[in-house]
């Protein structure tokens, strides 16, 4: 069977031998779609021509779907498979081709949302296949009413229409989520604009009798989003949203995921929080003067949709390395005890040289950010200047000294002065005695 109204047939023969033949019949096989249908509470389902077998190319489908009076319709895709972009389904809200769009539906089913609901009480499915490659199809449930199952570790939730019109009013909406193997499951808000008289409950469990209450109040109204992340720690998660007869408004939309496992964390690393929930953000630090084995200070984890976290694991926390001990110009390190965070090395001037400060060693420590710090500087080693007397050299120090003496004397008394200048001479004359009976001992 031709996936078109054309078929191409080749025989080919070679000059070998010869044969009987073949003699073929034919006939056209008519492709049925498209039709009014009827939504009933419980759901139908709508495929694809030939599903789960290629559809024809060539095809345009219409369905218009009607439900009760003052009922709304919903859509479920179970299975879409369609050539991406050449091939489709356009879905409005309403029986005409001019009514408002409410999704394209194209490519693979990951694509595309689970669920459509409508405004009104009918809906408009048009499907165009191309001449080119021809796929599965699809497969859709359609039922009247406001109510949607969905089991599934991630995925989206709003209110009809959300995005393209406002939401119908008169209208009971029940979403029931369930996480697959169980474990606890969580729902945020990613936009919200209801009504006053409108509510948002949610519940921890299968539905309102038995589960247990997380919304405050009536429920979540007004056009102040929540905030806060709610968990089921039942696995099942139980959203009614209930809209009045008057007002509408723009709606709300929601993400929903399975939570995290335990995330495996390195030896001393150090958590903000230990939140598992959807959408939490973990940041992990090591204490001071140590870093993650992997050269980062600071990693952040975030429970993303699917229950799985956005890094693997947590690193172990290390010292902080700080490298080789620096050399240092006219000196040289003597000793050191690690090069590591807390690490110590000594340094030692070569001859002729000291340190600044007239230690004979200066010391050196490798800091919380893995830098040596303060590095010692060696300059060359200082000569005390002499004035000379005829034969003596005397230290410019003496000199120094001796007009220290004289200015003081000058402010005290003459007779001060007088004696400050005797006890400097005595001095000097002394040192020169020393000088010359040093000399002599060595003539001789």
């Amino acid at each position: 069977m031709t996936a078109s109204n054309l078929m191409i047939i080749k025989f080919r023969t070679d000059a070998s031998a010869e044969k009987r033949g073949f003699r073929a019949s034919w006939k056209t096989e008519p492709v049925k779609c498209g039709g009014e249908l009827m939504a009933q509470p419980s759901a139908q389902v709508l495929n694809s021509p030939m599903y789960p077998e290629p559809y024809p190319g060539g095809l345009e489908c219409l369905w218009v779907i009607t439900a009760p009076p003052s009922k709304i319709i919903s859509l479920e895709i179970v299975d879409l498979d369609l050539e991406p972009d050449k091939d489709f389904i356009l879905v409005r809200d309403g029986s005409l081709p001019s009514d408002p769009l409410l999704k394209t539906l194209t490519g693979p089913a990951s694509e595309n949302p689970q669920f459509l609901m409508s405004t009104r009480d009918r809906l408009y499915l048009y499907f165009r296949s191309s001449f080119g490659d021809s796929r599965r199809g699809f497969s859709i449930r359609f039922r009247s009413g406001c109510e949607v199952d969905i089991t599934s570790t991630s995925g989206n939730v709003s209110s009809p229409a959300f995005g393209v019109d406002k939401y119908p009013p008169n209208q009971v909406c029940a979403y029931r989520i369930t996480r697959p193997g169980g474990g606890p499951v969580s729902l945020k808000f990613e936009k919200f604009a209801v009504a006053p008289d409108d509510f948002v409950q949610i519940y921890d469990g299968s539905d309102t009798r038995n589960g247990i209450r997380l919304h405050p109040g009536q429920g979540y109204t007004g056009t102040n989003r929540p905030t806060l992340t709610l968990t089921a720690s039942s696995g099942q998660m139980f959203v009614l949203f209930t809209s009045n007869p008057l007002n509408t408004a723009a709606g709300w939309q929601a993400s929903f995921s399975a939570d995290c496992p335990l995330l495996t964390v390195g030896e001393g690393a150090l958590a903000s929080s230990r939140e598992t929930t959807f959408g939490a953000k973990v940041t992990y630090v090591c204490p001071a003067g140590q870093e993650f084995s992997n050269g980062m200070s600071k990693i952040v984890a975030e429970c993303m949709p699917g229950g799985r976290w956005s890094i693997g694991s947590i690193p172990r926390c290390q010292e902080r390395y700080c490298g080789a001990v620096p050399q240092i110009d006219s000196g040289f390190a003597v000793a050191a005890t690690n090069v590591t965070y807390r690490g110590q090395a000594t340094y030692q001037c070569y001859a002729g040289f000291a340190f600044t400060g007239g230690f004979p060693t200066q010391t050196i420590r490798c800091n919380e950010e893995g830098k040596w710090v303060n590095l010692p500087t060696c300059l060359p080693h200082h000569v005390p200047h002499c004035l000379k007397y005829h034969t003596l050299c005397i230290p410019s120090s003496m000199v120094v000294a001796r007009t220290t003496a004289l200015w003081f004397a000058s402010s005290v008394s003459q007779a001060t002065f007088a004696l400050a200048t005797l006890l400097l001479s005595a001095k000097v004359m002394a040192s020169g005695q020393q000088h010359h009976q040093h000399a002599s001992e060595l003539s001789v």
